[in-house]
């Protein structure tokens, strides 16, 4: 969980929280408190923001009662899913797809939600053989789709490189490619795409002069 940037502690916690709310990220951090399994104090960030759409959303979601399975609560859950299909921004979305199902499995599969954030809560509320079968399919999408965040997952290992030559081929950054690669030894290392990286940044931080920069790429290369 702390890779994720989660924590167990109440109270740094609430820091993380107060920080968003400073930020006026009022919705990240109802979805974070959502996400700690504190109801009243996602509520209290969405009525603090001052914002009318984010107040009635936090109504919405005092009224809500996820472990509810009465007869009662039918039509307020496919409210709840429809809210979530139509409200902008993955946090608000994560919230009523949660309250709208009582399954944390509706949150993983919102894919505008960070990686990191979905990984917390599959570790967090999953079991062990359906979070393993999680991991990997998250893993094998994020190395598919060049995401960056999936080192998380991959670390810096072969198939870590795999992820990191499909972001280069999506986004042309071989900036961050090499700044990536060049925290571990060189000698990890032994695939020609790294070795294309480092030489074509070598190459590009000579054409802007920034030849500092370049020597000490190559220190932390070991050259």
């Amino acid at each position: 969980l702390q890779i994720c940037g989660w924590s167990n502690s109440a109270s740094v916690l609430e820091g993380v929280l107060q920080t968003m709310e400073a930020k006026g990220e009022w919705d990240k951090a109802a979805g974070w408190a959502i996400f700690h399994g504190r109801l009243q104090r996602a509520i209290e960030a969405l009525t603090n923001s001052k914002d009318e759409k984010l107040t009635l959303v936090s109504v919405a979601l005092a009224a809500s009662n996820p472990q509810d399975t009465s007869p009662q609560s039918g039509v307020w859950r496919h409210l709840c899913r429809n809210l979530s299909a139509d409200l902008h921004g993955p946090y608000l979305r994560a919230i009523f797809a949660y309250i709208g199902s009582g399954d944390w499995s509706a949150v993983l599969k919102l894919d505008d939600l960070s990686l990191r954030d979905r990984l917390g809560i599959a570790l967090r509320f999953l079991g062990d053989d359906e979070l393993f079968r999680y991991i990997h399919d998250l893993a094998d999408h994020a190395v598919r789709q060049g995401q960056i965040e999936g080192i998380l997952l991959t670390g810096l290992t072969p198939r870590g490189i795999d992820l990191l030559g499909a972001y280069v081929d999506r986004t042309g950054d071989i900036q961050t490619a090499c700044l990536v690669v060049s925290q571990t030894e060189t000698r990890r290392f032994r695939d020609h795409r790294v070795d294309e990286w480092i030489d074509s940044y070598r190459r590009l931080l000579d054409r802007w002069r920034m030849y500092q920069h370049r020597a000490l790429l190559d220190i932390a290369r070991g050259k």
